[in-house]
């Protein structure tokens, strides 16, 4: 299992850089995907048939952005400390 992977790495190097490099790459996997990067060239338009402006998707990129942060925090204190201890 994952676990059990972790602590054999962990035995042979250090912790934080080890957590590190993996969330690094995930980041950069998933980087194609964040929100904000391809809706920045302008006005859409919604199902509604109504043109969302570049204010509201602003918005709600940084919205999106701001819950991601968090929920990345937890998941790495939780990955870390699961290494760890």
């Amino acid at each position: 299992t994952q676990h059990s992977v972790v602590k054999m790495v962990v035995d042979d190097c250090n912790v934080s850089a080890f957590s590190f490099a993996r969330f690094a790459l995930g980041a950069l996997i998933a980087s194609p995907f964040t929100p904000g990067i391809g809706s920045m060239t302008g006005d859409r338009i919604l199902d509604s048939g109504m043109v969302d402006t570049q204010k509201d998707m602003d918005e709600e990129n940084a919205l999106v952005w701001k819950w991601g942060i968090e929920m990345g925090l937890w998941m790495f204190l939780g990955y870390a400390f699961q290494a760890i201890g």
